[in-house]
């Protein structure tokens, strides 16, 4: 198969599950959200969002919905724990009728308690440095950059390695997707 070949059998494919999705919208609808009447609508916070990284998702949430019968935020948690890809890529913000929520990814060495660490320590630029260990007594992660000369100006120590803490954030729940990952989904809007 060419590459011209290949192009096309992905746009057909594309433009098929485009059409389930507007088949998709035009089925679940509650007329009390807004003039749409839309009543559950996702969305992603990724500065460069790739659509590549979210299709697997969507797809999932469609099978969950309309060939399972889940209903959305049910098959929204079902979808993300099979769904880590996206997770690593953007969060989630799922607005239903009169609720919102926020879906964060969650990894114990990449993302402590959904917070992203640096690519390289900022204070000696050594790349992925981080040791990152979990505080019982206080739920919390803290990274610490493994470079034993981190901090030193010509030779001599001057500061302490770089060290962050990540405490638990109260209020949420989580979303358990196997390893040391999983999905904190975090109330934004309850009534």
């Amino acid at each position: 198969m060419t590459l011209h070949h290949s192009l096309a059998l992905g746009l057909a494919l594309y433009s098929e599950f485009i059409s389930l999705l507007h088949i998709y919208s035009c089925i679940y609808t509650n007329y009390g959200f807004n003039s749409l009447g839309v009543s559950d609508a996702l969305a992603f916070d990724a500065k460069n969002l790739s659509t590549v990284n979210t299709i697997e998702l969507v797809m999932k949430l469609c099978k969950q919905i309309i060939i399972l019968g889940e209903e959305f935020s049910s098959a929204l948690r079902q979808s993300l724990r099979e769904c880590v890809t996206v997770g690593k890529h953007t969060n989630i913000v799922h607005l239903g009728v009169g609720s919102a929520r926020k879906y964060i990814w969650a990894h114990k060495d990449y993302q402590p308690w959904g917070n992203k660490l640096p690519l390289q320590c900022p204070q000696c630029g050594k790349l992925k440095p981080w040791v990152v260990t979990y505080m019982q007594k206080d739920k919390e992660y803290r990274a610490k950059c493994e470079n034993g000369r981190c901090g030193e100006v010509g030779g001599r120590k001057t500061r302490e390695a770089i060290l962050f803490s990540f405490p638990y954030p109260e209020g949420i729940s989580s979303i358990k997707v196997g390893g040391d990952a999983c999905w904190l989904e975090v109330p934004i809007v309850d009534q």
